[in-house]
């Protein structure tokens, strides 16, 4: 899966348990917001109205795991 591929929510909460561990992943309104080590990202979107394990794009993943910090364990986990 390059850049350019989908990633599903579920995918990036194990990924996160194994990355950033003690990640919090929060749903809002219409994103999700995950913390993790004093920083909230908060451009994760939900997807469709009802979706529970939304598909969202790598290129958001890997902006979101920028910001954490965590990109390069991210990257190994998921291929993005």
């Amino acid at each position: 899966m390059g850049s350019s591929g989908q990633v599903s929510l579920k995918e990036i909460r194990k990924a996160l348990d194994d990355c950033a561990p003690g990640a919090v992943v929060e749903l809002k309104l219409h994103h999700y917001w995950v913390t993790y080590s004093g920083k909230t990202f908060r451009g994760l979107p939900s997807g469709k109205h009802g979706k529970t394990n939304p598909e969202i794009e790598s290129g958001v993943v890997k902006k979101m795991s920028r910001f954490l910090g965590v990109l390069k364990c991210m990257q190994a986990k998921l291929s993005i």
